[in-house]
């Protein structure tokens, strides 16, 4: 059989339920299309072929038609697949093959006609198609948004408009990583369905516990052959979850000697379009579809174990690395022999796309990668930390001159980007000192500046690269020096959103974000507190503590649950305990004042007249090693993934509850109850304030942290830190004026070295002038710190890489 290439109807994609109502249409009409991209969009076979374009909508919209699939085994679809030949295939199928799917599809899920669904992934693509094909079938309705959206999908719940949703496992990762987005109207879903992508076990447990009424399932499959198994989440067993599901229907699965994935059924595509227009059977003698997918069978189950060939898979996107290399090679002619593409694993998404480049060529590197961006966006591939790059003093090739992409997949994995080293001479230690460097202008050589072992895109957040509190403030310094005003949440926005805001106009007052207003006002506090030049009552600590939990919510905790280590709390206490054991050290030499329990961190159990001890951060490492015990467990991680706000505010509960326990079982006033299990519950407080986003959880919260206020003060009195946390919790950002910005956050990001050195400078201060007044010796302290920060900032950065290099090293 040949297809007249001049006779299909070609459709420009779209995510819009104009071209879904017209994929309908043609489907009816038993008219044979393709769907169009950028990337075949040149196909010669189809230069005489009619193609409709669609308007792209301003916002998402309904497709109510009915449909009913045809079981004929004419063609029905013309689908491009990724082919490493250097042009895409084009793939047949039949009315037979879509009727199969969707047959199947309905059934595993149960669907009714009373499903409205939620289509998280383009239309255009052949996931979110069959999802459209599905729910019509079923004579429900879909929803096409404009852009996959949790807060209009939470809306949207609550209105009782969706009662289904569809979204491949990236997008998925995203909302569990913030289930309390969702939490509240999650029990309102009644179907998922989840694309085919690799996710793991303890993803899949998480999904059902944030749906506990979802019937949600996830399917295996290629464009060839689309939904050949199904994996029931919902119902599965444990030993199953890590599993693609089994075949159903008129599917059947084994596997071959070499270990593919062989398909053969009703699914399977009718064969690839040759270029007269005939059709090239896919399937062998038998009706087997030979993948190069790798896998293996244990009790009717399939089990994915990778990829056979070089394919990229990116958020279930499929990128071949001979095309994105060949395309990347017609933009920048000369350079073919000194780069190649590879795929490597990805948390999020997969896989990410290897840029790797010969020392020969480094110099195009910074062309290299912006073209393979751009390539890469062709595919439908954008946003987000997608691609990676990595220098090599040759790529690895075969006997045959084919580059060996697994090896380039294991250079990157052992690869690590080396903290910038001193020079070994003193003399060029001395001419690197000297030698002016460049100061980083944009946003994107800020990020790099901070975060030089990481690949920053234009996509990627401090969030993302792993910022946390000693850090945050310093990024926003510099963010502030170059744009002259940050948006609040700067730290979860991409670098692309934050060069969005631009430069500031030149007005008198601008806004500081309230964690940071208080941490610098805190400390502010405490030194002129213990200097008697102010009386201001009292919990200046307190509040701090309170603002690392908060910290620790918004920083670390984020990167714990989506890495499943421990690491980033151990990378933090490790700076923390250094810069102390470093002011502890110079005073005891100084003064002779201290002793070993100091440096143990553990003189909050002995007693606040032992000399050299810091009660503060003696408890700040003791809770950071308590919460590291326990995230640990898989257990506690995966209980935060799933339910977020409200396991966070279990936690904090129970903290307080300790709290009320230790304090009827034990008296530790002589201690001045500066212990980690009577104050573990205002950091709790802290990190739930940052997942507090609606009033009713900022209630939760308060009415949490007010009673273990209660407890812990023995009734309510007037304190600094019952005005700071309450302010922070309920006041996002804080006027001030422009020229004390910087400064404010000079002083919140030096609080931990002004609390360690201020009573050293006052006493310096006294030696060296003889001045001994209170409100010159706190400005003096405060600003002492300051320049100690200062000075101790880019020895700190070092310190986190190194740390962080010795423990994730395998």
């Amino acid at each position: 059989m040949a297809i007249q290439t001049d006779q299909v109807e070609l459709l420009d994609a779209a995510s819009t339920p104009d071209f879904v109502q017209a994929v309908f249409n043609l489907y009816e009409q038993d008219r044979l299309f393709a769907i169009m991209r950028q990337d075949t969009a040149g196909d010669a076979r189809f230069a005489h072929a009619s193609r409709r374009a669609f308007p792209k909508t301003a916002a998402g919209g309904w497709v109510d038609t009915p449909l009913s699939p045809k079981r004929s085994d004419t063609p029905a679809q013309i689908v491009f697949s990724s082919g490493t030949e250097g042009r895409p295939k084009a793939i047949v199928l039949t009315h037979r093959a879509l009727a199969d799917v969707v047959e199947r599809l309905n059934t595993i899920m149960e669907v009714t006609s009373d499903i409205r669904e939620y289509i998280g992934v383009p239309v255009s693509y052949s996931f979110g198609l069959g999802r459209a094909r599905a729910v019509a079938a079923a004579g429900g309705a879909s929803y096409i948004p404009e852009k996959f959206d949790p807060n209009e999908i939470r809306t949207m719940l609550e209105q009782g408009e969706i009662n289904a949703i569809s979204a491949v496992p990236s997008l998925w990762r995203i909302l569990l990583l913030r289930p309390e987005t969702l939490q509240p109207v999650a029990d309102r879903v009644r179907w998922i369905e989840i694309g085919s992508q690799f996710m793991a076990a303890d993803e899949k447990r998480a999904m059902r516990t944030l749906f506990p009424q979802a019937r949600i399932v996830q399917h295996y499959g290629l464009t060839e052959a689309s939904r050949s198994t199904f994996l029931d989440i919902s119902n599965a067993v444990e030993d199953q979850l890590e599993s693609v599901g089994t075949a159903s229907g008129s599917v059947e699965l084994r596997i071959s000697d070499q270990g593919a994935v062989c398909i053969r059924g009703d699914n399977v595509a009718m064969g690839v379009l040759g270029p007269e227009g005939d059709i090239v059977p896919l399937t062998d003698a038998e009706g087997w579809l030979v993948t190069k997918d790798r896998g293996e069978m244990r009790d009717g189950h399939l089990y994915f174990l990778g990829r056979l060939d070089d394919q990229i898979n990116i958020s279930g996107i499929k990128v071949s690395s001979e095309q994105l290399e060949r395309g990347i090679a017609a933009r920048v002619p000369g350079q073919e022999r000194h780069f190649a593409v590879a795929a490597v694993e990805d948390p999020i998404r997969g896989n990410a796309a290897l840029l790797a480049v010969e020392d020969a060529a480094s110099a195009a590197l910074p062309e290299l990668m912006a073209v393979a961006e751009e390539t890469l966006a062709q595919y439908g591939v954008s946003g987000g930390d997608n691609l990676r790059s990595l220098t090599v003093a040759h790529l690895p090739r075969t006997g045959s001159d084919k580059v060996q992409r697994n090896k380039l997949r294991d250079l990157y994995t052992a690869h690590e980007d080396e903290a910038p080293q001193p020079p070994e001479t003193l003399l060029g230690r001395m001419r690197a000192r000297l030698t002016p460097q460049k100061r980083p202008e944009t946003v994107q050589e800020i990020f790099q500046s901070h975060f030089p072992r990481a690949t920053i895109t234009r996509e990627s957040s401090f969030e993302e690269l792993g910022g946390d509190s000693l850090s945050h403030v310093a990024v926003a310094l510099d963010l502030e020096r170059a744009l002259g005003n940050l948006p609040n949440d700067w730290q979860v926005r991409s670098i692309a959103e934050i060069e969005s805001v631009g430069p500031s106009a030149r007005r008198l007052f601008g806004q500081i974000d309230t964690p940071t207003f208080i941490r610098a006002l805190s400390i502010v506090l405490i030194v002129v507190g213990h200097f008697d030049a102010f009386e201001y009552g009292g919990t200046g600590a307190l509040a701090l503590f309170f603002i690392a939990g908060l910290n620790f919510g918004a920083m670390t905790l984020p990167t714990i649950l989506n890495t499943g280590s421990v690491v980033p709390i151990f990378v933090l206490l490790i700076r923390i305990a250094l810069i102390s054991w470093f002011f502890m050290a110079a005073n005891h030499i100084v003064t002779g004042y201290g002793g070993p329990l100091a440096y143990l961190m553990v003189t909050n159990f002995v007693g606040p007249g032992y000399g050299g001890g810091a009660w503060f951060v003696a408890v700040y490492i003791q809770t950071l090693l308590a919460i590291a015990l326990l995230l640990t467990w898989e257990r506690p991680r995966a209980w935060l993934r799933a339910h977020g706000f409200n396991a966070l505010a279990a936690f904090a509960a129970f903290s307080v509850a300790l709290l009320f326990v230790c304090e009827q079982l034990f008296d530790t006033n002589h201690l001045f109850r500066r212990l980690p299990n009577l104050l573990l519950w205002l950091f709790a407080c802290g990190a739930l304030a940052h997942l507090s986003t609606s009033w009713q959880q900022k209630a939760i919260t308060l009415a949490i942290f007010l009673t273990g206020w209660t407890i812990f003060s023995t009734g309510v009195s007037l304190k600094y830190v019952l005005f700071a946390a309450p302010f922070v919790l309920f006041v996002s950002a804080v006027p001030v004026p422009k020229l004390m910005i910087a400064p404010i956050r000079l002083v919140a990001g030096a609080s931990l070295v002004i609390y360690l050195s201020h009573f050293q400078f006052r006493s310096l201060l006294e030696k060296v002038t003889g001045i001994e007044q209170a409100h010159i010796a706190s400005l003096v302290a405060i600003a002492g710190g300051v320049a100690f920060w200062s000075f101790y900032r880019p020895l700190d950065n070092r310190i986190r890489l190194l740390v962080t290099k010795l423990l994730t090293r395998d």
